[in-house]
């Protein structure tokens, strides 16, 4: 379950960002994950909750919010988000496509401290 080391580098990349800052505690991580992303929300989730936290982490939340697969269409040049599966074929003209514009991201969005 390599969603274990990702948690752990939520809290090594948050921790980085924080440093020498008068912080007390983290009260909230928001991230977003990308339907392709590799990264499984429950996975993730439990993971977060294993990893052994300073004090800083001690109470921390992990807040996911899920992206959906956006491609773009190079035949009638528009965006579609797929809704169902993976099958990268526009929604609009029905032609299959391979740019995808969003889905496949993991980003810390935003930390909320004390």
């Amino acid at each position: 379950m390599h969603e274990l080391a990702v948690a752990q580098s939520i809290i090594q990349t948050v921790s980085s960002h924080l440093e020498n800052k008068n912080i007390r505690k983290v009260s909230r991580i928001y991230v977003t994950l990308g339907v392709l992303s590799g990264v499984e929300k429950g996975a993730l989730l439990e993971s977060f909750s294993l990893m052994p936290k300073q004090t800083l982490f001690h109470t921390t939340k992990l807040n996911i919010k899920e992206c959906e697969l956006v491609v773009y269409c190079d035949s009638c040049k528009r965006q579609s988000t797929i809704k169902n599966g993976f099958r990268l074929q526009c929604a609009s003209c029905g032609k299959r496509t391979s740019r995808i514009i969003k889905g496949t991201e993991m980003t810390i969005d935003r930390i909320t401290y004390e």
